[in-house]
């Protein structure tokens, strides 16, 4: 564990899957992020990578190839190294070894910097292809927030604000298999907030594309609690809890998102995938800001 500090809030990250595990509000005494409670779901902040969610039987096909690959990826459960550190930010890397192309065939680098300013955590992501070929991957965040914020509050105090009015219609997805089908459901129209109630999540995550918005806020109608997550550079955005009132809410940016049941199983035809060329790399950030 290794932990990050300015005069307003604290943040601890583990070496396993290079995962936020705290951020802490100094000044309010607050832990913001879930505290993995196992009788509800056990992480905190797991990085998605170098798949979004399930594949269609568990496998894709690249060069002829076919190579199994379990939900959301391996490197939120893998060791990354701690590479770089400062007085504001700690780096850390995973890099694909002999085991990791058994699952995934591709020669990258993902580096993850946490930064701290003000009351505001930046997280970038640097995926790099070492390799000498086009390198297809999916990348998201899945960082969990406490639900309430404040002890005397209800779930139904709380719901999420866009910085704009969104029309949205959230991906279906078969609990069973974890693949969406083609079908869609209304969840919000021309408005900008969205009310919160566990009823949201009985079909599992919801899950946007097209979001206009840079940033969603998930806030409270009763005290001035919020938590603001940006938007901005990620392609589909997921909203997720168990549906069983667990005292946790998801938002999650990602580049990519979950297989279509009757997906190829090709990765380079994969819905929402990304693409690096040789030699090259990628980055994204996510800023948290907490209040």
């Amino acid at each position: 564990m290794n932990q990050l500090e300015n005069g307003k809030i604290r943040i601890t990250v583990k070496e396993r899957g290079a995962e936020l595990t705290s951020l802490y509000h100094k000044e309010l005494q607050k832990e913001y992020l879930w505290q993995a409670d196992p009788r509800y779901w056990g992480k905190h902040a797991p990085v998605l990578f170098p798949v979004i969610g399930a594949l269609r039987d568990a496998e894709f096909i690249h060069d002829g190839k076919v190579f199994n690959l379990t939900k959301h990826g391996f490197a939120r459960d893998l060791d990354f190294i701690l590479v770089e550190m400062g007085a504001d930010y700690l780096e850390y890397e995973l890099e694909a070894t002999e085991k990791t192309k058994t699952w995934y065939p591709f020669d990258f680098s993902l580096r993850i910097r946490y930064t701290l300013e003000d009351e505001t955590v930046h997280t970038d992501y640097f995926v790099t292809n070492k390799g000498q070929k086009e390198m297809f991957y999916s990348l998201g965040a899945h960082p969990a927030f406490n639900w309430p914020l404040e002890a005397e509050e209800e779930f139904s105090d709380y719901h999420l604000r866009f910085a704009k009015q969104e029309n949205l219609d959230s991906l279906m997805i078969n609990q069973e298999t974890g693949l969406r089908n083609l079908e869609k459901r209304n969840v919000l129209e021309e408005s900008a907030v969205l009310d919160l109630d566990h009823a949201l999540f009985k079909d599992d995550a919801l899950i946007f594309e097209g979001v206009e918005s840079d940033w969603v806020r998930f806030e409270s109608q009763k005290s001035e609690r919020f938590i603001q997550v940006s938007l901005k550079g990620f392609t589909h955005l997921g909203i997720w809890t168990k549906p069983n009132h667990a005292p946790f809410l998801c938002i999650e940016p990602w580049l990519g998102l979950c297989d279509r049941q009757d997906a190829t199983k090709l990765i380079d035809q994969k819905d929402g995938i990304r693409m690096v060329s040789a030699g090259k790399s990628s980055q994204v950030r996510l800023t948290i800001a907490i209040g």
